[in-house]
């Protein structure tokens, strides 16, 4: 008997030392994060980067943590009495359920949307801030996000427990009427003012990621940012990663993903993107259309919006400069009651005339644009 009540004791030792290590590690990661986002506001993102790594080691379950990460990586109406109004600085245009029913989202014209607890009215978090109106706001389907749409132009992810932004707004040439969740969560789509529609991957870590992936997902960011935080004691510090220690790190992850699969979670699929060839590769992790394919698309579409998005992938394609300088010196013909625009456009156009030929000047379409251009360019100068 005296046996039997000796482990009993042990077991709920044991137990009551597994909760309280598991409370520290949480507390541990909540902590990390919001160093983290301290060094991402003070411009700091390798820093940033290592201390969400540690938070994801401390508690792989961390979803702000994983949804920054992400971030820095690589976005019904309904009324019902609650205890409390709901008070905005301007007209209440939405609000909606989160899918859990505990929080609601509301969007209003005081350039704000902002989330409430559903049982007592409360405010949770911050006003989420845009420049304009917001014309919509949406839950993720996990509830753990919000994506919001405005009249300034941009569409734009939220912490739906914090309020707090994630990553960089998804802009438009024009105000943003609508931005909506794939069913899975892992894309949002938008619709705006300029005639266009877009898809915008905005991956998460889910329930069905493993440990083992959540734990490469931290050693890439790690790598990226090239610093670690390294424990001496109590105290943290950062360590920078040498050269061999990077490359084994992505060479370890671009390993597990050597063989295609079309069963791959989206964390899996943004592992092996961020690893894989940047020649070959696809545009964004969770897209069928490689890199030189988005290129010609927007080489066809001709836009100069397009085109400037295209020159950012990649700023040394001369097809895609030429053909940027022909549209700017177009695009400057259509200046006349603006003399400065035009000739702002025309300066920049003859730029990236140049370059295009430098570029590539043994290329046939190369110098028949830039040869095209350059006429634009010379007949505008007569005029002026």
């Amino acid at each position: 008997m005296v046996a039997i009540a000796l482990a009993v004791v042990a077991f709920f030792a044991e137990a009551k030392a597994k909760d309280q290590t598991k409370k520290t590690s949480e507390a541990a990661s909540r902590g990390n994060v919001s160093l983290a986002r301290y060094s991402e506001e003070s411009g700091k993102n390798a820093q940033a980067l290592a201390y969400f790594a540690q938070a994801l080691r401390l508690n792989p379950e961390n979803r702000e943590a994983s949804g920054l990460t992400t971030a820095v990586l690589t976005q019904l109406s309904w009324q019902v009495p609650l205890t409390g109004s709901m008070w905005h600085e301007g007209a209440v245009h939405s609000a909606q359920f989160s899918p859990d029913g505990q929080r609601v989202v509301t969007r209003s014209e005081d350039q704000t949307a902002r989330l409430w607890d559903a049982a007592s009215g409360k405010p949770i978090g911050e006003p989420m801030k845009h420049e304009d109106g917001v014309i919509s706001a949406q839950f993720s389907p996990d509830g753990q996000r919000v994506v919001t749409a405005s009249r300034d132009k941009t569409a734009r992810l939220w912490d739906a427990t914090s309020g707090k932004p994630i990553g960089e707004p998804m802009k438009h040439e024009g105000g943003v009427f609508s931005a909506q969740f794939s069913p899975d969560g892992q894309r949002v789509v938008t619709a705006s003012k300029d005639k266009t529609a877009r898809l915008w991957d905005a991956m998460t870590v889910t329930h069905k990621d493993t440990r083992e992936d959540i734990l490469l997902f931290a050693e890439l960011a790690e790598a990226t940012g090239g610093v670690a935080l390294e424990t001496v004691g109590q105290a943290e510090n950062l360590k920078s990663l040498t050269p061999e220690q990077v490359k084994t790190s992505r060479e370890k992850i671009a390993a597990k993903f050597l063989k295609p699969s079309s069963k791959l979670t989206s964390l899996q699929r943004f592992l092996a993107w961020s690893v894989a060839d940047r020649r070959s590769r696809t545009i964004s992790p969770l897209s069928q259309v490689t890199v030189s394919e988005w290129l010609e698309n927007r080489i066809k579409e001709g836009t100069v919006e397009g085109l400037r998005a295209a020159i950012q992938v990649d700023p040394s394609n001369a097809r895609v400069t030429a053909h940027l300088g022909r549209r700017l010196a177009d695009y400057s013909l259509k200046q006349d009651s603006d003399a400065d625009e035009a000739r702002r456009a025309r300066g920049e156009a003859d730029f990236l005339t140049s370059r295009a030929l430098k570029l590539a000047p043994d290329n046939d379409e190369v110098k028949e644009v830039a040869r095209r251009s350059s006429e634009v360019i010379r007949t505008q100068d007569e005029l002026t």
